[in-house]
């Protein structure tokens, strides 16, 4: 879904109109409303504005969706819902316990 900056560029919008497009994300689902101009960074923008929630990344359809990427040319329908998450900090590698 849009991961590399040459397909963004040649691509043409599947529609033309606005749409409705609901971002369910920690605080809830949300409903923004967007046109096919509209890159993912900029619905991330606007999803933080509407719930107050900063978000890292947006997935569709189990596709993490690039930042550069216009709506229009991802093959997002009407009234889709987009899953936002944040990232999770650790992941550190646990020191084992030494007993003696």
């Amino acid at each position: 879904f849009g991961s590399s900056p040459s397909a963004v560029a040649n691509c043409t919008p599947a529609w033309e109109s606005a749409m409705q497009l609901f971002v369910r994300g920690p605080g809830g689902s949300v409903p923004l409303t967007v046109d096919a101009g509209t890159t993912v960074g900029a619905l991330k923008s606007q999803f933080a504005l509407a719930s107050g929630v900063e978000v890292d990344t947006l997935t569709y359809a189990g596709a993490v969706l690039a930042d550069e990427a216009s709506l229009g040319c991802l093959a997002i329908g009407d009234e889709a819902t987009l899953w936002a998450s944040q990232s999770l900090l650790g992941g550190g590698k646990k020191r084992k316990k030494k007993t003696y």
